[in-house]
């Protein structure tokens, strides 16, 4: 009856019943039963009463199998608190035990269920972690003693294939590597066996025209500096020529070679493009627009307000397009989390085509922007003064008649001020043989800038000159999200992701790769450090705003109702941005002490200040810096310790990026379809046009030829299959012979121990009794 009765009270979540029970000491077991044969501790798990589980298991009671009725239900929390709750005495015994009922399989542990449910939460519950850690860490020692075990490259490569059929010149990355590199396995990736594979997939099968040259390193090196730098070349050949020979393309190192090649040739473009743009600047009070025509004067307006597009920008985006055709196939083969999580750098990856496509799209934007522009000035289609030829580059004597359409221009042009007096490149005297010195071609005719132009010999203003100003305007009028400045900052920020993307390629170099996994590790500890670090920025920057923005509004306005805003000292506590700006600042100490200072009758406010910049100060730098130095110094060292495990894995893993199946070529030739790629297209299109008649004829002539296919197809298979576990038994007889060869060692070298301890107290014994003989003697001889 008080069974049922304190069931009644757990349903009803009454816990001060529940605790009245307790010490009335009516509940003398909580596994007892109600009419639906459910426990007190499995009706809690039931309805999520966390506080009632924690109030049945402050007793001293056995709570049975509530622990695996919590496991089963996929109950996180009533885990947690069953985990939390228990006693120390007991907590070990109850998490380590068999079921006492027979509800579940009596050989079965908490743990074990949890692993059978998939639950990876439950697994990860600190209390079973240390049991977590312990089969990983004895199922690595043993996955890596059977690795050794194999005796020849044969067996090596059935054992990481794990079965699978291993295809005669396509090297792929083995099942077991693959597993290995899901689970960060870094010991098994490293072991000498794996890598002998993994190099020998990497490696270029050697033609014979290459035998000798591959035995020279010299050699060697230089025929691979001369296939990067004939990267276009041989990527041409490959879409031209559907040979045989040419199927080296597809092997891991000349598909690396490949790609880093055009890596280099993608920045070397930007460099170009950085390069080759220059910037004009007339001086303030000149006219741009004397003595040009209407077309001439928009095409500066075009170049002024939108991006020129010279060859080296075409080709940057033919590049972009390429980059972002892999990236699109690769999440296609695979998916998006898989792309982004088995290798960190696709998210750099992503973030930075997401910047150079933000970079094209408003760079067209500005472009599309300034052309309307133009057209409402209804200047576009007058064409009439252009002169015939292209060829004509006489400056006239006498300055060019303005049209009345050409005065309307001038009216309607927005007269804005704010251009800088001192501007870098200033002309003069503006007159049309300014143009023809600086390189521009006033006389040619308008075209877009998008679309092209331009004479051979000179460089056309569409596509060598920025101006950064127009009449009366200048970049400093704009908008602050004007197209044209979104798209250069994009274009910044994505060239700087680009060449921090190469530092990934260098992990392959022995000498650089141990110092570049140190690094990425110290980012990570970087990281860890600047959320602390924003959280601390965030409360002392709203103090500190709180305290002093009163102050600094009333000392600013002092300041400008004397002199220009330029002249008045800045004010770093004057908001909450310039606040936190200015706290991170002063951890390079850039930030003058005397912005503390308030007035000498206000000292509270003062001391109140300047107590708070130094707590800040203690526990930003003292603290928190001195803390991240201490984890980066402890990284550094622990990857240096373990410096040849750590790089040998990120090594195998960036060779595994080129073992799976992706594009051969990289940007921008992948987006040519090879012939090859031709032909299997119109292959496969045949076959599906001629299935019925091709299906006919094979069932009609060929019949028992294909029966006998298909059964010499499937032993095949399971050939290889049989031949894994017959490998697999193999290896488990070689280590379970291992392991007794150990332990006979064991007892050998403890009975050597022995016997060599026995010997030593002999010989110990034998030497004692010399030494007495030899006094002995010694009084016999004193005595005669």
């Amino acid at each position: 009856m008080w069974s049922l009765f304190h069931t009644e009270f757990v349903k009803e979540n009454d816990i001060s019943g529940v605790r009245r029970l307790f010490a009335e000491g009516e509940i003398n077991d909580l596994t007892e039963c109600d009419e639906l044969g459910r426990s007190a501790l499995t009706i809690a798990i039931d309805c999520d009463y966390l506080e009632m589980l924690q109030c049945l298991l402050e007793s001293d009671l056995d709570p049975g199998d509530a622990l695996y009725y919590a496991i089963e239900t996929h109950s996180i929390q009533g885990v947690q608190t069953l985990c939390r709750q228990l006693k120390e005495t007991r907590r070990e015994d109850i998490l380590n035990r068999f079921p006492v009922t027979p509800s579940w399989p009596s050989t079965c542990k908490p743990l074990i269920l949890a692993a059978r449910q998939d639950n990876y939460h439950i697994v990860k519950v600190p209390r079973f972690k240390q049991g977590c850690d312990r089969i990983e860490a004895n199922l690595a020692a043993l996955s890596t003693k059977l690795l050794s075990l194999a005796r020849d490259n044969k067996e090596v490569a059935l054992l990481l294939n794990g079965g699978d059929d291993e295809e005669a010149g396509k090297p792929r990355l083995p099942r077991r590597l693959r597993q290995a590199f899901d689970i960060d396995f870094k010991e098994f990736v490293s072991h000498p066996s794996s890598q002998d594979y993994m190099i020998s997939q990497w490696r270029v099968p050697s033609l014979h025209f290459l035998r000798r040259a591959m035995s020279s390193e010299i050699l060697c090196d230089l025929i691979y500096l001369l296939f990067m730098l004939l990267f276009p070349v041989t990527c041409i050949l490959y879409i031209i020529l559907p040979v045989e020979e040419l199927r080296i393309f597809q092997r891991p190192l000349v598909r690396f070679l490949l790609h880093l090649a055009s890596k280099l040739y993608f920045l070397l473009l930007l460099i170009l493009s950085t390069m080759r743009p220059r910037v004009l600047v007339v001086s303030s009070g000149q006219s741009m627009s004397e003595n040009l025509t209407a077309d001439q004067r928009i095409r500066l307006y075009m170049n002024y307000k939108a991006r020129p597009w010279d060859v080296f920008t075409i080709l940057i985006i033919m590049w972009i397009v390429g980059m972002t055709y892999r990236a699109v196939k690769e999440v296609w083969h695979h998916s998006l989390k898989r792309y982004l999580i088995n290798n960190k750098w696709n998210i750099l990856d992503l973030l930075q085509l997401v910047l150079y496509w933000t970079f094209i799209i408003m760079s067209v934007v500005s472009y599309v922007q300034a052309w309307q522009t133009t057209q409402t000035w209804g200047l576009a289609n007058d064409v009439t003064d252009i002169p015939e030829t292209r060829n004509e580059r006489q400056v006239p004597s006498t300055p060019i008649p303005t049209q009345p359409d050409e005065q309307q221009f001038l009216v309607n042009m927005p007269q804005t001020t704010g251009f800088p007096p001192d501007a870098a490149d200033s002309f003069e005297d503006f007159d049309p043989q300014v143009f023809h010195q600086e390189g521009w071609d006033v006389n040619a005719p308008l075209v877009p800038p998008l679309l092209g132009g331009g004479p051979p010999d000179r460089a056309s203003i569409r596509d060598d000159v920025i101006l950064g100003n127009y009449e009366n305007e200048s970049r400093y009028d704009w908008h602050v999200f004007d197209p044209l400045l979104v798209a250069e900052s994009a274009f910044a920020l994505a060239n700087v992701l680009t060449y921090l993307h190469l530092v990934h390629s260098l992990v392959i170099l022995e000498s650089l790769g141990p110092l570049l996994i140190s690094y990425k590790s110290m980012v990570a500890d970087v990281t860890k450090v600047a959320v602390i670090f924003i959280f601390l920025v965030i409360s002392f920057s709203l103090g500190l705003t709180q305290l002093y923005r009163t102050f600094e509004r009333l000392d600013l306005q002092t300041c400008m109702s004397i002199n220009d805003k330029s002249e008045c000292p800045d004010m770093p506590f004057l908001s909450f941005s310039t606040s936190m700006e200015s706290l991170l600042w002063s951890l390079f100490n850039l930030i003058d002490q005397s912005n503390l200072a308030v007035d000498e009758d206000l000292y509270l406010t003062e001391y109140v200040g300047k107590l708070m910049y130094l707590t800040f100060m203690v526990v930003a730098v003292l603290v928190l810096l001195n803390a991240l130095i201490a984890m980066m110094s402890n990284t550094y060292t622990r990857v240096e310790d373990n410096s040849e495990v750590e790089w040998k894995f990120a090594r195998a893993k960036l060779m595994a990026e080129y073992m799976t199946p992706s594009v051969t070529l990289p940007p921008p030739f992948n987006l040519v379809p090879s012939c090859k790629s031709i032909l299997r297209v119109i292959c496969c299109l045949y076959r599906k046009c001629c299935n019925r008649q091709l299906d006919r004829g094979h069932r009609t002539s060929n019949d028992n030829n294909g029966t006998y296919e298909l059964e010499t197809k499937k032993p095949s298979y399971s050939g290889i299959y049989t031949d894994y576990q017959v490998l697999s038994r193999a290896l488990a007889e070689r280590c379970h012979r291992a392991s007794q060869m150990e332990k006979v060692k064991q007892k050998h070298k403890s009975k050597a121990k022995q016997e060599m301890a026995a010997l030593k107290k002999t010989v110990e014994n034998i030497s004692d009794e010399m030494r007495q003989l030899q006094l002995q003697m010694q009084k016999f001889m004193y005595s005669k």
